[in-house]
């Protein structure tokens, strides 16, 4: 049974066995020994230690807790032995690994971003920056946007390894020692005012935290307005789907009783029920979207959601074309018209015309409540969900005959010509002359079987001149609102008699 011991390495705790302790000691003695003469020693042996910490890092698991001689061995063989390396060695000739994109705060004059790509492209830190600048300028400050999303995306070299990751070279102690000691004697070889320009890049980058914070500010603003925005979304779609929602048809509400019986009456439950679940799920998944990315600004997450990104893309994608199609396939039922107009004469021997509607509690089994308004006019349902009715409209206009005439516009739309035609056939409407009594039905029926297809029936009473008539309050409701006979609006006209004259209508005295 082995003896292990608990040691701390740069900042990590470790579980090591006993002899994996002692290799590791005497490993980080000749790194010490080798480097000592060295004024930056203490720094090279302290990026070394933080390097051997995260390899020891990668190499524990849930099923592995123990750092072994053979972990501290094949430590050794990537960072190399203190003996490997002569006071001047030869690096080029070491292998170059695949450079990875960092910001370098080291030699940065505000956030690294510059050096970073200079780093990462081998090129001459100054061009780059010449480059910036003048992208920034032509792009009329378009490119600082850039600079500043670059500076928020792009991560800082902050470890040993980043720093050599950045420059495509072999994390080892060789090229750490380098690395520390050229960013030393850069400063203390250069000459005054490199250093003054070096203390001044120093101040800049200081400031350049400060608008890196007020950055981070505005982009968790940002983020947390699109959460918000993502929770408001869902929670009015919720409220919409449950309670009540703006529906299809001008006031209606899509989840009552009296709108589902009316959808039904417009196309199959297989096409409405595809059309709301389409649209349903073409508004969640943009709201969550907009969710997910909010949280990844708010705390920077940098999880692997290509594969969630693009499978939600493709089911919006696929439920808005759903959608669109179930949308086209209903609309396909109001793309013709057609209108049906019957005339015909009406004879009374009085001098006063009655005209009288007939209420809606004579149609035994509607009510208001259980109606919707389209364009003005209110579509009913019997109780059922069975039947349909809708409102007419009335005019009255001066007739150019010595008898009362009356004359139905009836109108409707359908896929094709003839499909229009059977919905104006459809079309149920009653009306009756009883003596000086004109009887008129409020509502028209739509036939048994057929959909709503914006059936209407305009109702004109074309009255000669010098005939008296009287509208009642019943009728009111389905009396059209502008009359150009007259400067006598139709709520001032129940119940009173009229008469009608040349060119206006006159009350009576």
């Amino acid at each position: 049974m082995k003896r292990t011991n608990r040691i701390n390495i740069s900042g990590l705790v470790f579980n090591i066995d006993e002899d994996a302790y002692e290799a590791l000691d005497l490993y980080i003695n000749q790194i010490k020994s080798r480097f000592a003469d060295l004024d930056e020693a203490n720094e090279i042996v302290g990026d070394i230690e933080q390097r051997i910490s995260e390899l020891f890092h990668e190499r524990l698991n849930d099923s592995k807790e123990i750092i072994t001689i053979e972990d501290v061995q094949s430590v050794i063989d990537i960072m190399g032995k203190p003996s490997d390396y002569g006071d001047e060695p030869e690096y080029d000739s070491e292998p170059k690994v695949k450079r990875r994109m960092y910001r370098d705060t080291e030699n940065a004059l505000i956030s690294g971003v510059g050096s970073g790509l200079a780093a990462y492209f081998s090129a001459d830190v100054s061009i780059v920056r010449l480059i910036i600048v003048i992208l920034s300028l032509i792009s009329l400050g378009t490119g600082l946007l850039v600079y500043g999303l670059l500076w928020v995306i792009i991560p800082a070299a902050e470890t040993p390894a980043q720093k050599l990751e950045m420059k495509g070279k072999v994390v080892n102690i060789g090229n750490i020692q380098k690395n520390i000691s050229e960013r030393v004697n850069k400063i203390d070889n250069s000459g005054v005012i490199n250093k003054i320009g070096y203390a001044l890049g120093q101040i800049v980058h200081a400031l350049g935290k400060i608008i890196y914070i007020i950055l981070r500010i505005v982009l968790v603003c940002i983020g947390i307005a699109f959460v918000l925005a993502g929770i408001g979304i869902l929670f009015g779609l919720f409220i919409g789907l449950f309670v009540q929602s703006s529906g299809f048809f001008g006031d209606m509400f899509i989840w009552d009783e009296i709108s589902r019986r009316l959808i039904l009456h417009v196309a199959p439950v297989s096409t409405i029920l595809s059309m709301c679940i389409a649209g349903f799920v073409g508004i969640l998944i943009p709201s969550i979207f907009l969710i997910y990315a909010g949280i990844k600004i708010i705390f920077k997450l940098k999880s692997k959601d290509k594969a969630f990104v693009l499978s939600g893309i493709a089911v919006w994608f696929v439920s808005v074309l759903v959608f669109g199609i179930t949308i086209g396939i209903v609309a396909l039922n109001f793309t013709h018209n057609d209108r049906v107009i019957d005339r015909h004469k009406l004879s009374s021997d009085s001098d006063t015309i009655y005209i009288k509607g007939n209420s809606i509690s004579d149609y035994r089994t509607l009510s208001r409540d259980r109606s919707v308004n389209f364009e003005g006019a209110n579509i009913y349902t019997d109780m059922y969900g069975e039947e349909l009715f809708v409102e007419p409209e009335l005019h009255i206009y001066k007739g150019d005959k010595d008898f009362i005439e009356i004359e139905l516009y009836k109108e409707s739309q359908g896929s094709n010509k003839m499909d229009a035609i059977d919905n104006v056939s459809s079309i149920k409407y009653n009306y009756e002359l009883k003596g000086d009594t004109l009887y008129l039905d409020k509502l028209f029926k739509i036939g048994d079987g057929a959909k709503w297809r914006a059936q209407e029936i305009d109702i004109i009473v074309y009255i000669p001149e010098g005939k008296y008539f009287n509208i009642d309050s019943n009728t009111y409701s389905i009396l059209d609102y502008s009359w150009i006979l007259s400067r006598v609006y139709s709520y001032n006209m129940s119940e009173k008699t009229y008469v009608m004259g040349e060119d206006k209508v006159e009350e009576s005295k």
